[in-house]
């Protein structure tokens, strides 16, 4: 029990000092939020200095930037080197780590080859500690495509920031017929090093999360007698998924 001035204790409480989100807002600092157009040109800028794109294979997607949160994910490499990969994604001065024998990796999803983006994308957040064969279930009943090792590892070089909070399930492939891609941060006592490895398919969920986003079919050259207007409500509508584009 407290004593306050003159010798009087403070009277005990089980009362909780809540806090609500208003006030917890008007605690914070102002946040700016970067435009899609400096978003684009951080991903791109990255990219293009870790030799995955050029600046002439990124402008025609300059135009009519989405909103929201997106991947512009390059053209997939004819094979897919995965240890010269995973050296790009340098995070905490430690370059990443491959596991993985690419001869048993397949992708199960019909992921395009050609560079696209990929809009609304979740880093699997919302999906945390969830099977990766649940979370590849729901995601296609969602209508979103999930990453495969590609698409995972670009969002790595790209965003490593994310392994801080939880690991990427690449359920859009499968490695070695029952197991599932993952990109993890491995704590050891000279730091984090960013690891491409594989876990069973129904196996432990411990922070792990499955990443998902839509595939752009504008980008892809497709439907482009759409309104860019039509394009913002056709993907964030909570009444209209693409679903007959469910990878």
């Amino acid at each position: 029990m407290a004593l306050l001035k003159g010798g009087q204790s403070m009277p005990a409480t089980d009362e909780k000092t809540v806090i609500t989100a208003e006030q917890y807002r008007v605690l914070q600092r102002p946040v700016e939020l970067p435009t899609p157009q400096q978003v684009f040109d951080y991903e791109v800028e990255t990219l293009v200095a870790k030799g995955l794109m050029t600046h002439d294979a990124a402008d025609p997607f300059r135009k009519d930037l989405p909103v929201g949160l997106f991947l512009l994910v390059p053209a997939q490499p004819a094979e897919l080197d995965l240890n010269y990969l995973m050296n790009l994604v340098g995070y905490k001065g430690k370059n990443g780590v491959n596991y993985l024998a690419v001869e048993h990796l397949t992708s199960v999803v019909d992921a395009p080859k050609v560079a696209h983006l990929m809009l609304d994308v979740e880093d699997g957040a919302t999906r945390l500690n969830v099977r990766p064969s649940e979370s590849r279930a729901n995601i296609r009943h969602e209508g979103r495509s999930p990453y495969d090792v590609w698409r995972g590892i670009v969002h790595a070089v790209v965003f490593p920031e994310v392994l801080d909070h939880h690991y990427l399930d690449l359920v859009g492939s499968r490695w070695g017929g029952s197991a599932c891609p993952t990109c993890t941060s491995a704590r050891g006592s000279r730091g984090s090093t960013t690891t491409l490895g594989a876990m069973p398919i129904r196996g432990g969920v411990r922070r792990h999360a499955a990443v998902s986003g839509f595939l752009d079919p504008w980008s892809l050259g497709f439907l482009a007698r759409f309104s860019k207007e039509s394009r913002a409500s056709f993907y964030f509508s909570t009444r209209f998924k693409i679903l007959f584009f469910n990878l």
